[in-house]
């Protein structure tokens, strides 16, 4: 598994801005997604008796906003990020209480990295909500807990399955985060997992 996580990843100031257009945004829409695995969707080309197979119901629950991907704080964070590359595409997200998802694999975007960015200002261990990321064979995970501008950024071509557990009822705070995609080809200046 390639896993990178860097805290304090932003610069203070453009850190706070993200996170206040965050809180402020208005136009989220909930997205949920309860269904059969199927490889060609969540990238399930992975195998191991601690992995689900494709008999198991896949489920996935969180709100986006594309509002908040013309933001001028997220636009700016996004380019700091990708250092003078560009990203095939990124986007905002929230989850409530209840909400997470299952193992996949976002390999299936056909791309070479992956970001997410955290923005909720404080997060405890019993809130859930948190990243696990698993070797491919399901024997190892390594967990994140998803704290104010910590980076965690996956190399792909490892295919790196991974899963939000569910942020639980007493959780004081939504789980709120930016995530990009890099495609193969695009470069991602200064930056390797």
């Amino acid at each position: 598994m390639s896993l990178v996580v860097k805290p304090d990843f932003l610069p203070a100031e453009l850190a706070e801005r993200v996170a206040t257009a965050f809180e402020h945004a208005t136009d989220w829409t909930r997205l949920r997604n309860d269904g059969q695995y199927h490889a060609e969707h969540v990238g399930m080309e992975f195998a191991g008796p601690k992995l689900p197979g494709h008999d198991e119901t896949y489920w996935a629950d969180f709100h986006t906003s594309m509002e908040l991907k013309t933001a001028p704080a997220v636009v700016e964070a996004v380019r700091l990020i990708m250092r003078g590359g560009r990203a095939s595409d990124y986007r905002c997200y929230r989850m409530e209480p209840g909400e997470g998802f299952r193992i996949h694999s976002d390999s299936y975007f056909g791309g070479r990295y992956a970001f997410t960015l955290y923005f909720n200002r404080r997060w405890v261990w019993d809130w859930g909500g948190l990243l696990h990321v698993i070797s491919n064979d399901g024997a190892s995970c390594r967990v994140v807990l998803p704290e104010f501008n910590l980076l965690a950024a996956v190399d792909y071509q490892v295919k790196a399955p991974h899963f939000v557990s569910p942020v639980a009822a007493w959780a004081k705070q939504l789980r709120i985060r930016a995530r990009g995609l890099w495609r193969n080809g695009d470069s991602m200046t200064g930056f390797t997992p």
